[in-house]
């Protein structure tokens, strides 16, 4: 049935866009403000220094996050306050960051990836995510573009992906004809690129 095939099929789309969603720019962002704190005179990225490398923290609390979002508040709040006991005798003083980046920050650490979306209380913004579903050139794909724009599947896939997310910038989520079997970010557009063919490929395997 296709109804239930485009469920088997969102989780792999939905992954897909999450990762595309967001390109260099977050990483640059969260770099400049660990700078700006100054938090690399005690933190790196892989290695321990006075306190324990960001690898390490993420070690520590990446499964825990998995099924308790409160880790997210939990590392902000150390961040914030600072924290005694957790990583050995020398203690972590206050950070003068505000919560929005701490929490920016905690997220970060916690995806162990650079390019995820901040974590918070923020419901779905339909002012921040756009859809449009392009029509094809070749007459093949044009049930599938149909039988998209009915289900609005865009609509579904953005509110699934960025609910409970502050988008830093707005985000379109386009399908398309792309001559090949890909799906990809486009800078100049701000947008996710599913291809048609990308869909249909994926609707084959289930």
């Amino acid at each position: 049935m296709v109804v239930f095939e485009l469920r088997k099929l969102s989780p792999i789309i939905a992954f897909l866009v999450l990762f595309l969603s967001f390109d260099a720019s977050a990483q640059s962002d969260i770099q400049d403000v660990l700078k700006a704190k100054k938090c690399f005179a005690c933190h790196a990225e892989k290695s321990r220094i006075v306190g324990p490398s960001y690898e390490e923290i993420s070690a520590r609390y990446r499964a825990r996050h998995r099924t308790d979002p409160g880790i997210v508040q939990l590392l902000a709040d150390s961040m914030i306050n600072g924290s005694n006991g957790k990583w050995g005798a020398v203690p972590a003083p206050p950070s003068p960051i505000t919560r929005e980046d701490a929490r920016r920050i905690a997220t970060w650490i916690l995806t162990g990836a650079d390019q995820l979306p901040i974590a918070d209380s923020t419901p779905y913004d339909t002012s921040k995510v756009s859809t449009e579903y392009l029509p094809p050139q070749d007459p093949q794909y044009l049930p599938l573009a149909n039988f998209l724009r009915g289900e609005q599947f865009l609509e579904g896939l953005a509110k699934d992906i960025y609910a409970g997310m502050s988008l830093p910038t707005t985000l379109k989520l386009i399908t398309q004809q792309c001559g090949q079997t890909n799906a990809f970010y486009s800078k100049p557009q701000k947008a996710v690129i599913i291809c048609y063919e990308m869909i249909d490929y994926l609707f084959k395997g289930i």
